[in-house]
């Protein structure tokens, strides 16, 4: 075979004390799969190997006995298959890829007090299938594999055995020392294969690890499929100049573009075409192996040193040569962590923010903004479970195919009729869409983001923006047959989706997961141009509502909110009553129903966009990437492209005949919908919000919306004690609350920002536990970069709607101003009698009021020059009550 692959085994009877220990064995020993038997883990331990993953199975009754686990490297691709919980036996499997199949490695552990039958053993060794490698101390003994004596759990596992065709792996030699006197070494530990040529096998013993059992080693020979390295079709070697040429000299400009085929072929050549090129420009980087760590000289010594000790001690078995084995493991341990502390801390002094170290502080600090992600089993339609990545994809595809259908809500046949008669009539002919130049399209492709990941051809940005000049032009004359033909190609619509999971929500559902839609480039690169033309035709027919902020230039949560929060300062000082629902619509911009989003495009758009959206909505396709494999294609029926540039726009022409009554302020942003009634009476506010949700409930049935009654919030906005009057949607009761959070911003019912700030105090909290490593007292980052990382990281968390909730009493000012002053001694390391005023003006750092008060005044600044007349007249102070002693957030600007 090709290549080989090292398995060891050991019992470790405790695994969390020995992590160093472990670390240099695999790296000395360049151990691939490491089998672990006796664990002793509970639900408190937390165990990682750096570069290698690791799994492990407990004992049943939680408590620290028993268990296995499995070390793998990172970059073996592989599994996790059920784990084995039984008192008699502990098992954790995964299964890896070879290039001859699959081959299940397990880790196992019987613990000496329970008694094993054949017919047990038989079972579990069932499971692994029909070629595996199940490793483990099975405290069994048997002549058969070189033990000193038989025992009955021997006896019983080598009937298992014979009956069933196994095979046993082992060195002869003994693998248990026992620290009693009385016993003697024997063999526990051992291997049963099956599917296995033992002459491509060989075993040895080892006695690096400390334990009362020594490790050994399985050398197979085999093919081990790795993961391979992410090319991409361009890296920082790319010759351009060869790029342009070789697109220069093979491009075709002369091709046909009157049919839709035509269209789809073309695109098709221009795809393979930069693909090809790009790669052509691109040498492929060499492989760097990194996993491997080079220890100094001073600690090879040591292990030489300590294996001479060992060796001794087992031969001898004097109290002495034990003590001298003990000191040498003690003093290699601490050389270990020093070394380790020693290269992590070089690290870090050497982290910087710029280009010349390729940015390595930003990259350090990636690992603590994306917290890690557990890659668990998902439950499949059936209850049963998807372990393996292809298994996963497609329990994801069928969930997002029966996503992107539309809600199945009964259409009336008087509506059903108006809509099927709208489109299928035949409208008024007009000027088609205004072509693509060059120029145009050179300019927007100088626009795009390099960092936008790619869709399922791997074309980036980059490549657009190393265009040639003839290259743009073939483009231009693609995107111009589009719109000419009023046809879209298929492959622009084809979505490749990954899927992350949500925070907080059970892993194990693929419900707790969020799709990413990727799209191709060149399909958004030609969806900008349509925008480009489609925004002044909605802007001249006043087509989006002023109080619709979502998706639209110059418009930000952050005015919608202060229109929100504008309406309850009124309301306090007025003393009436603001009583405001918060509505959910459920899976809004994945359910659009397609033939209704069309009709309200036949009707509001000229005839020429209506067609383009016709074929631009209808056959798209997706996939899902999980990990390295990809599920079967799925069919889209509904919802706008989620990833797409037209999408959003989409979305705000399907709801722009939201209902708005008299009396109720509305206020959405994106499918975020707030509906506010105010008045002196509760009872009268309550009847206005309730006819508003009466009229919007019909609204969304005829278009196919389901709003979610139950996610939504009722919450009244008073300082008054009034009656509770329920307020019901579609028939259920939407939940009263003292508190609702909109749009990132917690809103309580006196409006005092203190459940806010708490929240944005225990996140910061959170993300300066995982940076902590960076910042705090012992890291010898420079203080620059420290200061750097808190400006950067930390502060845009708390200051996100400062220039409103600044507005609240100083208390609740002072929650985010301890927690700075917290951060800044800690990155300074300033003893307890150094003020913090000082502090502050010797880093330059400016107090929370100080940052209120810029921001403010850019915001004040923003709303003077805005172009939605809802959000200027959040600074209008005439004929104001100014009753109570608030603040008001266009204040905040002018005290000193």
């Amino acid at each position: 075979m090709d290549s080989t692959i090292r398995i060891a085994l050991w019992n470790a009877n405790g695994m969390v004390q020995r992590k160093h220990e472990i670390e240099l064995f695999l790296n000395v020993q360049k151990i691939d799969i490491l089998l672990i038997s006796e664990t002793h883990f509970t639900n408190k331990n937390y165990f990682n190997i750096f570069k290698y993953k690791v799994y492990h199975t407990q004992y049943p009754s939680g408590k620290a006995r028993g268990g296995s686990a499995i070390i793998i490297k990172e970059n073996i691709l592989h599994n996790e298959m059920a784990k084995y919980e039984e008192a008699y036996l502990q098992a954790t499997s995964v299964k890896i890829k070879l290039s001859t199949g699959p081959l299940i490695i397990a880790a196992v552990y019987c613990p000496p007090r329970h008694q094993i039958n054949k017919d047990q053993f038989k079972e579990f060794l069932d499971t692994l299938g029909d070629k595996f490698i199940a490793g483990g101390d099975f405290n069994a003994k048997h002549s058969q594999w070189g033990s000193r004596i038989i025992n009955p759990k021997g006896r019983e596992l080598r009937k298992a055995l014979v009956t069933n065709g196994y095979q046993i792996i082992s060195s002869g030699k003994p693998t248990y020392w026992p620290t009693d006197k009385a016993k003697l070494p024997d063999v526990l530990d051992i291997f049963i294969t099956k599917g296995i040529a033992l002459q491509n096998t060989l075993i040895q013993e080892n006695y690096d690890l400390p334990s009362d059992h020594s490790p050994i080693i399985l050398t197979v020979a085999t093919t081990v499929l790795t993961k391979s390295k992410k090319q991409f079709f361009y890296n920082k070697y790319t010759d351009w100049n060869l790029f342009k040429s070789y697109l220069n000299e093979h491009l075709n400009l002369a091709i046909p573009l009157k049919t839709s085929t035509d269209i789809e072929h073309g695109v098709q050549a221009i795809t393979e075409l930069l693909q090809h090129a790009a790669y052509i420009a691109t040498p492929q980087e060499t492989q760097k192996f990194t996993d491997q760590i080079l220890y100094p000289k001073y600690i090879k010594e040591k292990i030489l040193e300590k294996r001479a000790a060992r060796r001794k001690w087992q031969l001898s078995r004097h109290q002495s040569d034990k003590n001298l084995l003990n000191r040498l493991t003690r003093q290699l341990k601490n050389l270990l962590i020093k070394f380790k502390n020693d290269n992590i801390e070089q690290y870090i002094r050497n982290l910087s923010s710029y280009s010349g170290t390729d940015y390595s502080l930003w990259k350090a600090t990636k690992k603590f903004k994306k917290p890690i992600q557990h890659n668990a089993a998902i439950r499949k339609e059936d209850g049963s479970w998807a372990k393996e990545d292809n298994d996963k994809g497609e329990v994801f595809a069928r969930h997002l195919a029966r996503t992107f259908v539309p809600h199945d809500i009964p259409t009336t046949s008087e509506d059903f009729t108006i809509i099927t008669e709208c489109l299928s009539s035949t409208s008024l002919v007009c000027k088609s869409i205004r072509h693509f130049s060059p120029s145009e399209i050179k300019a927007e492709i100088n626009r795009l983001n390099d960092k936008k990941a790619p869709g399922h051809d791997g074309i980036t940005a980059k490549l657009l923006k190393e265009l040639p000049k003839k290259a743009v032009v073939a483009i231009t004359q693609i995107f111009n047959a589009v719109i000419r033909l009023q046809y879209f190609p298929i492959q622009w619509k084809f979505a490749e989706i990954i899927v992350i999971p949500k925070p907080g929500k059970p892993p194990q559902e693929a419900v707790s997961y969020r799709p990413i839609s990727l799209l191709p480039i060149l399909s958004k690169l030609l969806e900008r141009g349509i925008l480009k033309r489609l925004l002044p035709i909605i802007n001249d027919k006043n087509m989006i509502p002023a109080h619709q902020f979502g998706f639209r230039k110059n418009h930000s949560t952050l005015e919608q909110i202060h229109r929100i929060v504008d309406a309850m300062e009124k309301s306090f000082e007025e003393k009436k009553v603001c009583t405001a629902a918060f509505i959910d619509v459920s899976q809004a911009f994945d359910r659009v129903w397609h033939p209704g989003l069309l009709f309200k495009l036949k009707i509001k758009l000229p005839h020429c966009f209506y067609k383009f959206f016709e074929s631009y909505l209808s056959e798209r396709y997706f996939r899902v990437k999980y990990n390295e494999s990809y599920s079967s294609i799925q069919k889209i029926l509904a919802g706008v492209p989620q990833g797409s540039v037209l999408g959003p726009i989409l979305y705000q022409i399907y709801t722009v005949d939201l209902p708005q009554n008299e009396g109720v302020i509305t206020g959405t942003f994106a499918d975020d919908t707030a509906a506010m009634a105010i008045h002196e009476d509760p009872n009268t506010a309550a009847k206005l919000l309730q006819e508003n949700l009466c009229e919007i409930s019909k609204w969304a049935q005829k278009w196919k919306l389901k709003i979610n009654a139950s996610k939504s919030a009722h919450i009244v906005f008073t300082y008054r004690r009034v009656p509770e009057v329920p307020i019901i949607m579609n028939g259920e009761t939407i939940p009263t609350t003292n508190e609702v959070k909109y749009l990132g911003m917690h809103l309580d019912k006196r409006l005092t920002w203190k459940p806010h700030l708490t929240a944005k105090r225990k996140q910061i909290d959170l993300k300066l536990r995982n940076m902590y490593w960076l910042i705090g007292y012992r890291s010898p980052l420079s203080l620059f970069n420290k200061l750097l990382l808190y400006k950067a990281t930390l502060i845009p968390i708390w200051t996100y709607g400062i220039q409103l909730w600044d507005c609240t009493k100083q208390s609740n000012i002072n929650i985010i101003q301890r927690v700075q002053n917290k951060i800044l001694r800690t990155i300074t390391c300033a003893p307890w009698y150094i003020r913090n005023e000082t502090l502050h003006n010797d880093l330059n750092m400016k107090h929370i009021r100080d940052y209120a008060k810029q921001y403010a005044k850019a915001h004040n600044s923003r709303l003077q020059r805005h172009s939605n007349k809802l959000a200027k007249e959040l600074l209008e102070e005439e004929n104001n009550i100014r009753r109570l002693q608030r603040t008001k957030p266009n204040e905040l600007a002018k005290n000193p």
